[in-house]
């Protein structure tokens, strides 16, 4: 159990980086939208004023903005996701060579062994994979 606790501390910085990059994006889809829904609702004072031009070029500032939020939440997303993972895996995989030479000493059976991986394996699951409220 000793590669745990650089498990939860990753798991938690990892999820703390990426809950706030999908934040923005939601913030900022929520300001295209809310936009979006102002320009269509006024049009007919938009056509009126021959506002056509300047609302697109808006539009597509606004755009170009959610555009730019998506790509960086999503790039921590397939950056830091898989490095959590292998850092999860090779954990287990220190547990199973460890472990295989305890028991190659007597220190400790297979199912011994087997338990502490099945136990490590789950935390490490709902750690890596599972958000915190933090």
């Amino acid at each position: 159990m000793v590669p745990a606790p650089l498990v939860i501390i990753l798991s938690t910085l990892v999820w703390r980086v990426i809950r706030r990059r999908f934040r923005i994006l939601w913030k900022t889809n929520s300001t295209v939208t809310a936009y979006l829904n102002d320009a269509l609702s006024g049009i007919r004072v938009i056509k009126a004023f021959g506002q056509e031009d300047v609302e697109v070029g808006r539009y597509r500032r606004e755009t170009a903005n959610y555009r730019e939020r998506l790509i960086e939440a999503e790039v921590s997303w397939q950056t830091l996701i898989p490095v959590l993972n292998f850092i999860v895996q090779s954990s287990l995989f220190m547990v199973w060579y460890f472990g295989a030479f305890q028991v190659w000493l007597g220190e400790l059976t297979i199912g011994g062994l087997d338990r502490k991986s099945t136990r490590l394996n789950s935390s490490h699951m709902s750690e890596s994979r599972m958000p915190s409220s933090a």
